[in-house]
């Protein structure tokens, strides 16, 4: 073969290798419409490259082998779990009592539902074998942060059976609307009706109502070490106890608890089985009600200070107009700390965090212990449950952090969409992918000004640039109207609006549970007859901080 035949060869099979990718490509974007699991998992494999290598490191110990590393890894997710006893003192825990369910009833239909919702749930009989996930659970690696060749960067994804997650379900699906209606309302999480949204809008209001009154508010943000995995079935037990269940159903959670046995799944090749002696499971849809219930009591706890759950993330704050008002939150941490001693959980010191929210310039900065020990100070700004606080609460802080982070994630965008050509597959990605990012609880931070405004605006007109671009639509310079009209996209600034009217219309239906946020809204009662028919009304914002209020209490 000569010279000019090879060229010939490679050139068509550089012009064969593209067709068949635009024939890929084109049947992805169609899959949108008929296939979208084939769509999503495109994006899925294009998006995150998740390589874990054979060699991991743990304890000094390095892997040479598939097997070896999954034992590794199976090493340091067991070590998370308590195997020391425990002799809690039952008299120190105080647990009010009410009449919740001494069964779970569900029906036949009920099952009937609950299984016709799974995949694949009759492979084990199509393949004649009856998989040991209905027994055990495995885990998966993911990684977080740092090298990925040492053990302890990376998380525990557990994979239940279905049977077992459905029957799960099944149990709180019977048990949660009881259970919802003894849940603190401090508790955010893991309720239907409440969310980061509620949580952060009683903390931001309770905030802006002190610079009003010109205090400040101190706050300690507590992180526990693996509250989730740490859980002592005995405390748990007695806790439910005496909440108020009853038998059969109390043997059953107790059941449900114990003799959990795991494994790591890495390479296609499993570790050795180990005991998750302590925890909550994860992974059942049971889990995140009963740690609710383990630390429901926390509100008989603090005598002076208020807190705000979401899941295990505590944070306790009080307003400070005194030194003797660092006191009182000093004390309400250490019977926090006694508390949860108590209880068998365990504080991560490193991850505790003291915040002072004000506006003055000549602040209280009060140090806080925890156990003997510093709280470490944040001065510039906190991430709390997604949010960028900064400590006057301006959202400009918070807008740069999502912007910046909505850019990177339009990037992979780019990538994805080069050669799309349909407006469902282009609009679909930036709306999955991107927006959410640029709209989460915008209720909380919508900001006032104009350039936030603008500066959250850019990120979608870019996209319609680029659109505009792969779909040859024109446009005038810097007027994107024709492309925004073609995809059907309204300015975000109007999609915060309704998200707003939204929140306010969720809290009026009693969609959302927050009697603190309901009884913030602003109701117009009007002096003397008017023309004016408007229900509610926005409060003048005295000062300029004051205008960043969220505006729906």
């Amino acid at each position: 073969m000569n010279y000019r035949e090879l060229s010939l060869l490679r050139a068509k099979l550089q012009y064969e290798t593209k067709r068949y990718y635009r024939d890929f490509i084109h049947r992805t974007e169609i899959a949108l419409r008929t296939k979208p699991n084939d769509f999503w998992k495109f994006v899925r494999n294009n998006r995150t490259k998740n390589c874990i290598p054979k060699k991991i490191l743990y304890n000094e110990l390095t892997s040479s082998s598939e097997p070896e590393a999954a034992n590794l890894f199976s090493a340091y997710f067991s070590s998370v779990y308590s195997t020391k006893r425990f002799d809690f003192d039952a008299k120190k825990i105080d647990v009010f009592s009410f009449d919740l369910p001494n069964n779970a009833l569900f029906s036949a239909e009920d099952v009937f539902h609950g299984l016709s919702s799974l995949e694949n749930v009759w492979r084990s009989l199509d393949e004649s074998t009856l998989s040991s996930m209905f027994k055990f659970s495995s885990v998966i690696p993911i990684p977080k942060s740092g090298s990925p060749f040492i053990a302890s960067n990376y998380r525990p994804i557990s994979i239940q059976s279905h049977i077992s997650k459905t029957f799960g379900h099944l149990v709180l699906n019977a048990i949660q609307p009881t259970v919802n209606s003894i849940l603190a309302e401090k508790q955010n999480g893991f309720h239907s009706r409440r969310s980061t949204t509620t949580c952060n809008l009683v903390f931001n209001n309770y905030v802006f109502d002190s610079f009003q009154h010109r205090t400040q508010v101190d706050v300690i943000y507590i992180d526990f070490q693996k509250a989730f995995d740490s859980v002592n079935h005995n405390v748990l037990i007695h806790i439910l106890k005496r909440s108020g269940f009853g038998e059969p159903l109390l043997s059953w959670f107790r059941s449900f608890l114990s003799n959990r046995y795991q494994c790591v799944k890495v390479f296609d090749v499993k570790s050795n089985l180990f005991l998750a002696s302590s925890g909550v499971p994860q992974g059942s849809h049971l889990s995140p009600i009963l740690f609710s219930l383990f630390i429901n009591n926390l509100h008989r706890v603090t005598n002076h200070s208020k807190f705000l759950c979401f899941a295990d993330d505590i944070k306790l704050y009080i307003r400070v107009a005194t030194p003797d008002d660092c006191t009182k939150l000093q004390s309400d941490i250490d019977r926090f700390s006694n508390w949860f001693n108590t209880l068998g959980l365990s504080l991560n010191l490193d991850k505790c965090k003291n915040m002072t929210y004000t506006i003055s310039r000549s602040s209280i900065m009060s140090p806080y212990f925890i156990n003997n020990a510093a709280v470490s100070r944040t001065m510039d700004y906190v991430m709390d449950l997604g949010f960028k606080l900064s400590c006057n609460l301006d959202p400009t802080t918070h807008i740069e952090y999502v912007c910046c982070k909505a850019l990177k994630t339009f990037g992979l965008v780019i990538r994805l969409i080069k050669n799309f050509r349909l407006v469902s597959s282009l609009k679909t990605l930036f709306s999955a992918l991107v927006r959410p990012i640029l709209e989460y609880e915008t209720v909380v931070w919508d900001p006032h000004t104009a350039d936030n405004a603008r500066q959250i605006e850019r990120v979608q007109r870019r996209f319609l640039r680029y659109a505009s671009h792969i779909l040859k639509i024109p446009c005038a310079p810097h007027d994107y109207t024709p492309i925004a009209i073609h995809l059907g996209m309204i300015p975000l600034v109007k999609r915060r609006r309704v998200a707003g009217l939204k929140f306010l219309a969720g809290l009026l239906n009693n969609n959302i549970d927050s009697l603190v946020l309901l009884s913030q809204i602003s109701i117009k009662v009007p002096s003397r007859l008017s023309r004016s028919t408007a229900l509610f009304y926005v409060p003048h914002a005295t000062t300029n901080y004051m205008a960043n209020k969220p505006k729906d209490a």
